[in-house]
């Protein structure tokens, strides 16, 4: 990965690649680092402008890169906003759409965290319940510990 730019993964077609350049901030000038992915996200609006990428492809990689950016350590969370506003922008979504996936997120876990309630409750091990929700059996460990000081 270090060594493509952004805008060379759009170019040959590499678009999974897209998001995982965020993988690659540790080893880049922070100058350098904004101006390839600037560069990229420049790239991807081309592409998609011009019907050569679908936009819910696009939003797909915008989603993507949001993820490898929240699992990464960027160091400065200013930044990081501003990376994934310059991505959303690419597509021609703005904070609305930030906020409806956030809302959508949310409800995700919620549902998560009922399925593994109502399974504790049947009296599943917690394990079982982790599989049931899809949360990690920690994740239900922490939910038993909060209705325990409730």
């Amino acid at each position: 990965m270090s060594d493509y730019t952004p805008k060379k993964l759009l170019e040959q077609n590499k678009f999974p690649m897209f998001p995982f350049y965020m993988l690659n901030f540790a080893d880049k000038d922070l100058e350098k680092f904004e101006f390839d992915w600037q560069e990229g996200c420049a790239k991807l609006a081309e592409l998609v402008k011009s019907g050569h990428f679908e936009k819910s492809d696009a939003e797909q990689l915008i989603v993507d890169s949001c993820t490898v950016i929240d699992k990464a350590k960027i160091p400065n969370e200013k930044k990081e906003v501003l990376k994934k506003m310059s991505m959303f922008d690419v597509v021609g979504v703005g904070p609305d759409w930030v906020e409806i996936k956030r809302q959508k997120d949310e409800a995700v876990r919620q549902s998560a965290i009922a399925s593994a309630q109502e399974a504790l409750s049947m009296g599943l091990t917690l394990e079982q319940a982790a599989k049931i929700s899809n949360l990690t059996v920690d994740e239900v460990k922490e939910l038993v510990k909060q209705s325990e000081t409730a």
